[in-house]
């Protein structure tokens, strides 16, 4: 047990490691906005068609005065 911390400690293990570390960051930022645009564009898509879909009700076309 007293070696593996005694290797732990030398520079270049060390540096290996901040590499590792760093690169695992920038995958999981990558992966995290591509997240985060997919569930925008779903988003973005859904209210389109939620926008498109809506009409208005007979009943307040009756009431308004001139639309006869």
């Amino acid at each position: 047990m007293v070696q593996i911390a005694a290797m732990a400690t030398r520079p270049d293990l060390l540096e290996a490691r901040n590499r590792r570390w760093s690169w695992l960051a920038i995958v999981v930022a990558v992966l995290l906005a591509a997240y985060v645009a997919g569930v925008n564009w779903a988003a973005r898509t859904v209210e389109e068609g939620v926008q498109a879909s809506i009409q208005p009700l007979p009943v307040l076309n009756r009431d308004r005065p001139g639309s006869d």
